[in-house]
């Protein structure tokens, strides 16, 4: 049976039109043609960008649905973008949240994007939009004229695939990009992991497990998580452990995940546990406290967890600065950067109060 063949161009963010319209768009926000003035000719632009008048009218088009331009069917298009120099949003950057940005986690990455600002003489605007689709697809940014966008951690696939293509620097926090072509700046995953999981091997724990992050609104794995599962693993297998003595878990962040308990009751048990986050630990530590277990006597938990993180207790394991790293976001959209950059931030592990050698014949 032949399979229909669907024709025209790819509708990817890496489609030619869209890249194309990415460059124009940049042209008018730089005022190259002034509001109200008619653009180049679709044929004029199919020289200059080497390509076909039905790629240049694709791109067009969707400079018209962003308010970039106005199309008029038999006549010339005509740019809508102002010269904005008395904008607050004039060369400022801009920081898209969502209802999630009031936790704490963002509040230091505003504190380190606020100085960093302050020092470039740079302005700082939120942006948020309070309704899931816009949020997931938001217009009209270029007509803020914006120097470049920040985006906290916890940024969905759709959202990130839409900011692909603007003309100015996205950058990712907190998070790696999956992929997609925008900036990031994220701490050092796979290192950091293998370094405390050699930690907890040099001590001598011989079963272990890892714990990684179930993300609800991403309806996947921590992309983070992943990046550190990696370094795990890594870690198990340079230093020998054997693939039966480490296993992997996932956990949600509701109180009623069944992960710490499935921990608890392997056989034979665990005797250190690496968690992708503090929430894991703490479940963990209430779980093994209903056992009658103590930590670390009983287990040892070695946990991801932010430098201001409200904890339950004195945790061993990575701190990670988030103020450094909106600080060093700033950074990089003011270099204003070519190709595309991952800048990796190394977390300083704290030696905290739940990590200990394993008790004798439990290694």
């Amino acid at each position: 049976m032949k399979t229909a063949r669907r024709r025209g161009r790819p509708p990817g963010a890496n489609a030619r039109h869209r890249t194309i319209a990415a460059d124009i768009s940049r042209r008018l926000i730089l005022g190259e043609w002034p509001a109200g003035e008619p653009i180049p000719s679709y044929r004029s632009f199919a020289k200059s960008y080497a390509v076909g008048v039905a790629t240049i009218r694709l791109a067009v088009r969707q400079l018209g649905k962003k308010g970039l331009v106005r199309v008029q069917a038999g006549r010339p298009s005509v740019a809508l973008v102002k010269s904005g120099a008395n904008s607050p949003t004039e060369n400022a950057i801009g920081m898209i949240v969502n209802w999630y940005a009031l936790a704490d986690f963002t509040r230091d990455i505003w504190t380190g994007v606020a100085r960093a600002a302050f020092n470039a003489h740079a302005r700082v605007v939120a942006i948020q939009y309070l309704d899931a689709q816009e949020y997931m697809n938001p217009e009209g940014l270029e007509l803020l004229r914006l120097r470049g966008i920040l985006l906290p951690c916890g940024a969905p696939p759709q959202l990130l695939k839409h900011l692909e293509s603007l003309p100015i620097p996205v950058v990712l926090l907190d998070q790696t990009p999956m992929g997609f072509k925008i900036h990031s700046v994220t701490v050092d995953n796979y290192q950091t992991a293998f370094d405390s999981t050699a930690h907890l091997i040099a001590l001598g724990h011989r079963r272990l497990a890892f714990v990684r992050s179930l993300v609800g609104r991403l309806r996947d794995i921590d992309p983070d998580s992943k990046e550190r599962q990696t370094g795990f693993l890594a870690a198990c297998k340079q230093f020998r452990i054997p693939p039966r003595d480490y296993t992997i878990f996932s956990a949600n962040f509701d109180d009623t995940s069944p992960t710490p308990m499935q921990i608890l009751s392997a056989e034979p048990p665990f005797t250190a546990v690496v968690t992708s986050s503090s929430t894991h630990a703490e479940q963990l530590a209430r779980a093994a406290h209903n056992a009658g277990l103590r930590i670390p006597r009983d287990l040892s938990i070695e946990t991801f967890a932010t430098n201001s993180h409200s904890l339950s207790r004195n945790w061993s394991g990575p701190r990670i600065d988030l103020t450094h790293i909106g600080y060093t976001a700033v950074e990089l959209i003011n270099r204003k950067p070519v190709r595309i950059e991952r800048v990796y931030v190394r977390a300083e592990r704290q030696e905290g109060d739940s990590v200990a050698r394993p008790r004798k014949g439990t290694g």
